[in-house]
C-alpha cells in the first residue's frame, strides 16, 4: 500500500489527530541542541541526503544555503526561497513521508518514527521540502503555523539565535 492508499483509509479526525502528533516530535527535534553551526546533516562530511537538493552542502548559514540555491535550474525554488534567510537552522528528520511513521493499529496514533537516514540541520525544520515531496489532501499543511527559531546575531550562521 502507498501512501496515498493509506492516508485515503484514514479518516479525517485520525489525520488531525496524526498531524498534531508529529508536530509535537517536530517541535522536540528543534530543541535539540546543533553541535557546531550552519546546515549539514549528521555524516562526518556533512552533506544533505535528499533528491530534491542538487546541491548537497554543508553551507555554513542559512544564507549560504540560499545563495547556492539562488539559481533559476533549481526544481522548487520558488520554495526554497520563501525560507527566512535569518532562521536558524534545527534539527529535523527531514522525511516525514507517511511510510516513515509507525501508527497504532486503529490508525488514531503515531506509535514510532523511522528511516532517520536524511535527519539534519536545515532552516525551518525543512518545511520547504516537505512541501517540495508531499501532496496528500492535508499532509502538505504539516508545517502551518509552526514558528521556528531565528538568528538574532546578524551573522546569519544560525549560532546565537532564539526560539519564538
Amino acid at each position: 500500500m502507498d501512501n496515498r492508499e493509506a492516508w485515503e483509509r484514514v479518516t479525517p479526525r485520525q489525520r488531525e489527530a496524526i498531524k498534531l502528533q508529529v508536530q509535537r516530535y517536530i517541535q522536540e527535534l528543534v530543541r535539540i541542541p546543533h553541535p557546531s553551526s550552519g546546515i549539514r546533516s549528521l555524516v562526518p562530511e556533512g552533506v544533505l541526503m535528499h533528491n530534491q537538493l542538487p546541491y548537497p552542502g554543508p553551507f555554513p548559514s542559512t544564507k549560504a544555503f540560499l545563495q547556492a540555491y539562488d539559481r533559476e535550474d533549481v526544481f522548487f525554488g520558488y520554495l526554497i526561497r520563501q525560507i527566512d534567510p535569518d532562521s536558524t537552522p534545527v534539527f529535523s528528520h527531514f522525511d516525514w513521508a507517511l511510510s516513515n511513521i509507525v501508527l497504532s493499529p486503529n490508525m488514531d496514533a503515531v506509535m514510532g518514527v523511522i528511516d532517520w537516514e536524511r535527519a539534519c540541520f536545515f532552516p525551518e525544520a525543512g518545511r520547504c521540502v516537505h512541501r517540495m515531496c508531499y501532496k496528500l489532501p492535508g499532509w502538505e499543511t504539516l508545517f502551518d503555523g509552526m514558528e521556528f527559531p531565528k538568528d538574532v546575531s546578524g551573522n546569519g550562521d544560525g549560532g546565537v539565535g532564539t526560539a519564538e
